[in-house]
């Protein structure tokens, strides 16, 4: 693989980020998985537990994921296949791509007609150490973020060697790469805009036929986005999906995701794991929300500004650019319960960057000295800040926490603080957590699951007889609720039910291995031997390790 060498003033850069970098993201090399898509992408998933074709075909027609990504898979299945299920390990396997990453963009900085020292810094700082990459370079699920931006930057890098250089060669490598990031994350498929902006900047667009280069790079682009819509529409169909939102509030969403993204870098406000969508009807009154929707409006006066006033070239194409990334990501059309995420400023957040550091430029070479005091005090605050948003993410408990900590209103957290508590044993903890969740969200069938699971751990099996069948009530295909409601009716000897619960368990989800090893239990319970193996034999081999003692 391609790493570019760096000049000799870019090293000592290159060399400070490594460092920096080190210091600020050192926490996550104690770190363990959260219980916030880590069981899915990796704690659970069987896939990656076994080195095989059919795994690894799996892994490429999409399962088990929601997002098409199967290299990021791919790449969890190789790392525990090496070096094993440790959760520090895939934790510095994601810290060794963002310095990788960091010095990647090193170059392509050095090489867009950008490139001075000032901005070499803020993109460093910025990129590298801003405490709004956090999300990416900790979360172990995110992953894919590190992983889509390697190959992005490198597809770049080649791009601009072909462009000095004319060779076919380069631009191969450049389409390779950029498929394999798209195979990473669908958020790659803006990168041809961003060659067609360059294209645009330096003047080779005079003839059409001169980028017909571009071609596969946009047909690339145009399959994978193809796919990403398929499986995300198909997935948010379901009840606790969609939060439909008239056409006014869906604007006063995206005036504010706008305002967000660009000003929250300059921003020292506390950081969220979730920035929930209020209620239809009440964005209005939502304190953040109007302030970012103001903050959107200001940021669209200046984009107007720029194009259609000064009409400086490469700041209307780093705006063009920049909303181009963000695009896939605006939720014109909602469908997760977060209006923003902090794990999309990776890459994007060099933008807002760009943009205001351009038109700021006169006053910085005028104040110029003050400009780099004020960045290494910036550069200072980034790393303490950023370590002390690392030691967050530590395991569920400090993540979910500092998340209630900081939105005492979020029903998510509660929940997901209860079912690491629940996981561990700690049913009393998690029963108060749940209680205050059901407070916000009363009819939330996930939570009334959690607490069913807690009540009837601790032998209040009638009571969570009640809030398991609440639960089913409300949405049928949520599997760990006939499992816990089946466990319920095996404390209370009544098998026959039980295994109802287990059998439309089993409709919903066949490869569920604890579904499976209970069906085991209970056609064992029952007698019926020979077919209790065969649900042992399949649970063993989909890495439940209970059943494997009784498969045998």
């Amino acid at each position: 693989m391609y790493f570019p060498s760096l000049a000799p003033s870019n090293r000592n850069l290159g060399i400070a980020t490594v460092l920096l970098c080190l210091v600020a993201f050192s926490p996550i090399f104690v770190a363990d998985f959260v219980n916030y898509d880590d069981p899915t992408y990796v704690i659970d998933n069987v896939l990656i537990r076994h080195l095989s074709w059919a795994n690894i075909k799996s892994i490429f027609t999409g399962e088990p994921t929601i997002l098409y990504v199967p290299l990021t898979i791919l790449s969890y299945l190789f790392e525990r296949t090496l070096l094993g299920p440790a959760a520090p390990i895939f934790h510095s396997t994601n810290l060794l791509l963002h310095i990788a990453n960091s010095l990647l963009l090193l170059r392509i900085v050095a090489l867009l007609p950008i490139a001075d020292t000032p901005v070499k810094l803020l993109a460093v700082i910025f990129f590298a150490l801003h405490p709004l990459v956090t999300e990416s370079v900790c979360w172990i699920t995110e992953r894919k973020d590190v992983l889509y931006c390697f190959f992005y930057f490198l597809s770049f890098i080649f791009f601009l060697k072909y462009r000095s250089s004319g060779s076919r060669r380069q631009i191969t490598a450049s389409f390779l790469l950029f498929a394999l990031s798209c195979l990473s994350k669908p958020m790659a498929v803006s990168l041809p805009i961003f060659f067609f902006l360059y294209d645009y900047i330096t003047g080779r667009m005079q003839r059409l036929r001169q980028l017909l280069y571009l071609a596969p790079f946009f047909a690339c682009s145009l399959l994978f986005s193809i796919i990403s819509i398929v499986r995300v529409s198909n997935a948010a169909l379901s009840p606790d999906k969609t939060l439909p939102l008239p056409l006014g509030e869906k604007l006063i969403l995206l005036v504010a995701e706008i305002g967000f993204y660009f000003t929250r870098p300059f921003g020292f406000w506390q950081q969220h794991l979730t920035y929930l969508i209020p209620p239809a009807g009440s964005l209005a009154h939502a304190p953040q929300l109007v302030l970012y929707s103001i903050l959107g409006v200001i940021v669209a006066g200046l984009f107007l500004y720029i194009i259609a006033i000064l009409k400086d070239k490469l700041m209307t194409s780093l705006i063009l650019g920049w909303l181009a990334f963000l695009s896939p990501i605006l939720q014109l059309y909602p469908n997760t319960h977060s209006y923003v995420s902090e794990r999309y400023f990776y890459i994007s957040i060099i933008f807002p960057v760009f943009i205001l550091y351009r038109l700021a430029s006169p006053v910085i070479r005028k104040w110029q000295p003050w400009f780099y005091a004020l960045i290494a005090i910036f550069c200072f605050w980034s790393v303490l800040r950023s370590h002390g948003r690392s030691r967050d993410w530590r395991n569920s408990e400090t993540l979910f926490s500092h998340e209630i900590a900081v939105n005492p209103e979020n029903s998510l957290a509660y929940n997901s603080l209860a079912q690491y508590y629940n996981t561990n044993g700690r049913f009393p903890d998690a029963m108060i957590l749940l209680q205050k969740a059901l407070e916000l969200e009363p009819n939330n069938p996930y939570y009334l699951t959690n607490l069913g699971w807690a009540l009837g751990a601790t032998g209040h099996t009638d009571l969570a007889i009640d809030m398991l069948s609440k639960a089913i009530a409300i949405r049928g295909d949520i599997v760990q609720a006939y499992n816990n409601l089946a466990v319920c009716y095996v404390f209370k000897n009544d098998d026959h039910k039980a295994l109802d619960c287990l059998s439309a368990a089993y409709k919903i989800d066949p490869k569920n291995s604890d579904i499976l090893y209970n069906l085991g239990i209970c056609y064992s319970r029952a007698g019926m031997e020979e077919t209790a193996l065969i649900y042992f034999k399949r649970a063993s081999q989909l890495g439940n390790r209970t059943a494997e003692r009784f498969a045998k």
